[in-house]
């Protein structure tokens, strides 16, 4: 049993499910990955079959009474987003190949997702301090597209909701941020017009 069992039931699930693409197994933490063009969308743990789950169909796994795996590390168990696969399920070859490319589905969006987040990290932007990217974060901004789509003065006043003794010099360097350059290129004249469009648009600010 062990490793010996979960090895089986992966060589018997990369077989039977071959025409799903590219399919590959991974060995890890005393079990086996499954992989679709080098993406994890399953795990073989404990002679159990976890299926990768997505927020967006979250509910179906639960809904089927599928457990999440618990992991013990350093003494404490965490639940991962994997969901084991019940014997009613295995049985089911309809239900478990349309749950196989939910998974397959939902690890490709997370990993379009986790690369968009990746290369639009608001830290790469000019003047970016760590701390001023964990105040956007706060307020939602987590990414440059989510940024620049919300715009210098809106966000600076989002940021004046949650604590008005933010600096005006924010705006300067929200704006400066956004078009590519450093806030010391700005003008006294930008600088001005930002702070007079700021107060029009929000008089209250």
């Amino acid at each position: 049993m062990g490793i010996v069992e979960s090895k089986k039931i992966t060589n018997k699930l990369l077989k039977k499910y071959h025409y799903l693409g590219n399919l590959s197994s991974r060995s890890m933490f005393g079990g086996y990955g499954i992989l679709l063009d080098n993406v994890m969308f399953a795990w073989v743990f404990s002679d159990n079959l976890y299926l990768r789950a997505n927020a967006s169909f979250l509910a179906v796994f639960t809904d089927l009474q599928m457990l999440p795996l618990s992991l013990s590390t350093g003494g404490f168990s965490k639940l991962l987003h994997y969901y084991c696969v019940s014997e009613t399920i295995w049985k089911n070859s309809v239900l478990l190949e349309k749950l196989l490319r939910l998974s397959i589905s939902g690890a490709f969006e997370d990993k379009k997702i986790k690369l968009s987040l990746k290369e639009n990290r608001l830290k790469d932007l000019p003047n970016m301090t760590l701390s001023l990217e964990r105040l956007l974060i706060q307020i939602g901004i987590v990414n440059i597209n989510q940024l620049k789509n919300d715009g210098a003065l809106k966000v600076y006043y989002r940021l004046k909701q949650r604590n008005n003794n933010i600096s005006i010099n924010v705006l300067y360097i929200l704006f400066a941020a956004i078009n590519g350059y450093h806030v010391a290129v700005l003008s006294d004249e930008q600088k001005e017009h930002l702070r007079t469009q700021f107060m029009q648009l929000y008089p209250e600010g």
